[in-house]
């Protein structure tokens, strides 16, 4: 979701043995809270670790609220980190319950005026450009409920078996742009991607909508039907990709 409101709140960390307790800036999001601490959060790290172990005051101990924090354009963005793109021996231990549980889409500006009330908060150009598989990652989550228990790659190219129409690309143009975006990732998934965000009002391509079996049919507008490709995200902003 496109985040609106953002505050802080301060707290001396957990006490641990007889060190200094230093001071903790929780951080919530349209009530939803990002990190227990802004200055302890490893928003760095691969990937990022948003919540601090209260016994030890490290995110690496606690191995919760696993995220990608990337930027997205101008804008940043949140979300769970994918299991898969972990390395073999944190897959050993995480689960999908280790994972951040939102999507959440920062624009500059809001972020700038969190960053300008508390300091320790990174700045937005800190943090590495999305990839091209985290962007498929992102996009996936925008499938309609009905749909998200098969949100892999692979799962989407089957799901298209069950397309029932497609508004205005034709099924297979539809098809076919799906394959060519897939492609497009698995021929170099770490890339970073140039692109720009743009609100769906003042966004003049035409969007593609998607119709799949289902009782109801979902529906999912996914993407423009005209390059250059822009992927629709939070059903209300388009990133449109470069080059």
């Amino acid at each position: 979701m496109i985040c609106k409101t953002a505050s802080f709140e301060q707290t001396l960390a957990p006490p641990q043995e007889d060190l200094p307790r230093p001071m903790w800036t929780r951080l919530n999001v349209d009530g939803i809270e990002l990190t227990n601490s802004v200055e302890y959060a490893g928003w760095h790290e691969t990937p990022s670790e948003l919540s601090v172990c209260e016994s030890c005051w490290s995110s690496c101990c606690a191995m919760q609220n696993l995220a990608v924090v990337a930027r997205l354009g101008e804008w940043l963005a949140c979300f769970p980190a994918d299991l898969t793109a972990l390395d073999a021996m944190r897959r050993e231990i995480v689960s999908e319950s280790n994972l951040f549980g939102h999507v959440l889409l920062f624009e500059p500006e809001l972020w700038r005026s969190m960053q300008a009330e508390c300091q320790a908060l990174p700045a937005i150009d800190s943090f590495p450009g999305i990839t091209r598989g985290q962007l498929l990652n992102l996009w996936l989550r925008q499938l309609p409920q009905a749909l998200l228990n098969q949100p892999r790659p692979g799962d989407l190219r089957n799901r298209m078996e069950s397309l029932l129409a497609s508004d205005p690309l034709s099924e297979s143009e539809a098809v076919q742009r799906i394959d060519k975006l897939l492609e497009w990732v698995n021929e170099s998934p770490h890339s970073e991607v140039q692109g720009s965000v743009a609100k769906l009002g003042g966004h003049l391509s035409p969007l593609n909508t998607l119709h799949f079996d289902g009782h109801p049919s979902p529906a999912w507008t996914c993407c423009t039907a005209t390059e250059p490709l822009g992927l629709v995200l939070d059903h209300s902003i388009v990133f449109e990709v470069e080059g």
